[in-house]
């Protein structure tokens, strides 16, 4: 029990630092995320955003992250909700500071359990 609590503690911790990369990449190119995200927002261009993220992150999650649970579903998962609340953020235009985004994450990432 006590290496199935490691290793969703270390796990929440790899999501929550794949958050802060990709906000920090976000809050780093507004211009060319915003013109991505709010000028496409059903366009194949944030299709393409979307399954390089998802891509890069799953090889991640496969060799640096082992879980019972395909890197697939792992990936689709927490990427689906961080990309998600990313795109509002942008479309909000940055409504919400970085760091309060980073802490409510956070809280909704390490409420889940069991993965």
């Amino acid at each position: 029990e006590f290496e199935s609590i490691l290793r969703q503690t270390e796990q929440t911790d790899f999501y929550l630092s794949v958050m802060n990369v990709l906000l920090n990449k976000i809050e780093n190119n507004r211009n060319f995320y915003s013109a991505i995200i709010v000028k496409n927002r059903n366009s194949i261009a944030l299709d393409m955003l979307y399954d390089s993220i998802k891509k890069n992150l799953q090889k991640i999650v496969e060799t640096n992250n082992p879980s019972i649970i395909p890197s697939k579903v792992v990936s689709s998962f927490y990427l689906g909700a961080i990309f998600n609340v990313c795109t509002d953020w942008v479309i909000s235009d940055f409504s919400i500071r970085k760091e309060d985004m980073v802490k409510y994450i956070t809280i909704l990432i390490k409420g889940v359990k069991n993965i």
